[in-house]
């Protein structure tokens, strides 16, 4: 009797520790994990309306930077980024803000945003405001911007206005509480960006069911691991099979001997 009313102390005792581990493993992966706050901006939009990235929150912001006058990265980023939505099932649309910045205040008025807008699909946000505003927002998420000067007909009606802007091309994504969780740059495929959306969307669960995909999830809350030592290795293990065990373990013993 005493040695089952022990065994019985000791798996509930366990189930408890397991517990209490995942706890503070959740309580570790504080908000910081999921990636630093989306710096907030105020611009205007092609309606010459006044968008604020905090009144986005709640929806899956895909933010980018681009002007009008743009001959080539700029209308690929676009025709990828309209890909993008249309493969999204269409509950999940009004939960994901495509925002536009533009690289080109000079040229790109509220006039001629609303203009280029009109070809694009409608909700698409595309901002405009002050050279200070624009360069403060420039410079929050890491986007270089240069005028470069062409050379151009001097009789052409276009004369000394024509010029390209050498600008980094990016996708941010920005999650429903404003944390930046992801970026995409260069030439990148319109199944990443559907598939990173639908993780947001989803709220970056890690599949699996059961108690050790309740784990995984809460692993996941954490970032990607990265395994730089054996112990590190080990860690990671003993979270996702020992614990789940032994909380199971734990529980049964209990409600058998209670």
């Amino acid at each position: 009797m005493c040695a089952t009313k022990i065994n019985g102390r000791l798996g509930a005792a366990a189930g408890v520790v397991a517990l209490l581990v995942l706890s503070l493993l959740l309580t570790a992966c504080s908000q910081e994990a999921a990636g630093p706050t989306a710096p907030l901006f105020e611009l205007t939009n092609q309606h010459g309306q006044t968008t604020r990235l905090d009144k986005l929150e709640g929806r899956v912001v895909v933010l980018t930077f681009l002007y009008t006058h743009c001959p080539d990265t700029c209308p690929m980023y676009v025709s990828k980024l309209g890909q993008a939505m249309l493969a999204l099932e269409d509950n999940a649309l009004e939960k994901v803000a495509v925002v536009v910045v533009t690289v080109d205040p000079e040229r790109d008025t509220v006039e001629r945003l609303s203009d280029y807008a009109a070809y694009l699909p409608p909700g698409w946000q595309f901002l405009t405001g002050t050279p200070g505003q624009l360069r403060t927002m420039w410079e929050n998420y890491d986007i270089f911007v240069q005028k470069q000067e062409q050379q151009t007909d001097p009789g052409s009606h276009q004369g000394h206005a024509e010029f390209l802007v050498i600008h980094t091309a990016k996708v941010v994504l920005i999650d429903g509480e404003g944390f930046l969780r992801s970026e995409l740059t260069g030439d990148w495929e319109v199944s990443e960006l559907v598939d990173k959306i639908s993780l947001l969307l989803s709220g970056g669960q890690v599949s699996g069911n059961g108690v050790r995909g309740l784990v995984a999830g809460l692993l996941h809350r954490c970032g990607p691991f990265v395994f730089n030592s054996i112990g590190s290795a080990l860690l990671f293990y003993f979270a996702m099979f020992f614990m789940p065990a032994a909380a199971i373990a734990g529980v049964g013993f209990y409600l058998l001997r209670s």
